[in-house]
């Protein structure tokens, strides 16, 4: 599949020049422009190279840690769901 690294390179440009920045808090989940990567890593999809992503950590207004998320649905085994989950206080 061949990568159109110039259609995300324009898309960039316009993205800089945004003078409003969206307003976002840690556990939202948002649609962010991924761009297109190199190598194997998933790409963003669409015109605006978008995918889901949750807000895992926010550092300041601008900048957040975020962990890219599916959009496709996965048929799983019901007992495949078991979780275990361990807090420390």
């Amino acid at each position: 599949m061949k990568k159109d690294f110039k259609k995300w390179h324009n898309k960039k440009e316009f993205i800089n020049k945004m003078e409003q920045r969206p307003f976002f808090h840690e556990l939202e989940i948002w649609f962010c422009y991924v761009g297109v990567n190199v190598g194997f890593e998933q790409d963003g999809q669409g015109e605006d190279f978008l995918r889901p992503v949750i807000i895992f950590r926010k550092f300041n207004n601008e900048i957040f840690w975020g962990i890219p998320l599916t959009k496709s649905i996965k048929k799983i085994k019901k007992e495949s769901l078991n979780i275990i989950i361990n807090f420390h206080l």
